[in-house]
């Protein structure tokens, strides 16, 4: 078993503890991005650069999307940090990715980060805060990224806050039009 096999264990084990997170909070999980790019494409996509040497940036779209009641959705891309690394190191692939989804096709997204417990950050707290990491062929993909110090890391929670205990106080409600609903106590 080689290194990257290791990393890619670690890496889709989060993913599922991430998934499953979710879940417990009253999400919809729907698996996006390299789960539903089959293998022999995948291996194509590795080795592929246009006429300028950039890689295809199909490879590394988000690993999921997340949905409430309310029908807001999100897309996640879970990274592993392995705890030991000072330095959160997000490929900028990646972000590129991310950036666009979020800027162009107006869908948020966000890097979840598996310290310290389930942490966040957005595309606007990467822009603000990287810095260049070392170019090192021999760890993860090999891919050029951005290193982030993890005190600009922010809580899952201030993002997503658990939906499931609104949800069971919604169950015997009747979704009415916004000009029924009474506000401050005054009914319109």
């Amino acid at each position: 078993m080689t290194h990257s096999d290791d990393l890619l264990k670690v890496g889709t084990k989060f993913q599922n503890q991430l998934a499953n997170h979710f879940k417990s909070i009253g999400y919809e999980v729907e698996l996006f991005g390299q789960e539903y790019i089959f293998p022999k494409a995948m291996k194509t996509l590795q080795k592929f650069k246009d006429l300028s040497a950039r890689p295809s940036l199909l490879r590394h779209l988000p690993d999921f999307l997340v949905s409430s009641i309310s029908g807001t959705i999100a897309c996640i891309d879970a990274k592993t940090t392995f705890n030991h690394n000072k330095y959160i190191s997000i490929e900028m692939d990646s972000f590129e990715v991310c950036k666009l989804i979020n800027d162009r096709f107006f869908t948020p997204t966000f890097f979840v980060i598996d310290r310290p417990n389930y942490g966040v950050l957005t595309i606007r707290d990467i822009e603000q805060r990287r810095k260049l990491g070392p170019y090192s062929p021999t760890n993860g993909s090999g891919d050029p990224y951005w290193l982030i110090d993890p005190v600009h890391v922010r809580c899952l929670s201030d993002f997503f806050p658990g939906i499931r205990e609104f949800s069971e106080h919604l169950e015997d409600w009747e979704l009415r039009e916004a000009w029924e609903i009474p506000i401050d106590g005054i009914d319109i």
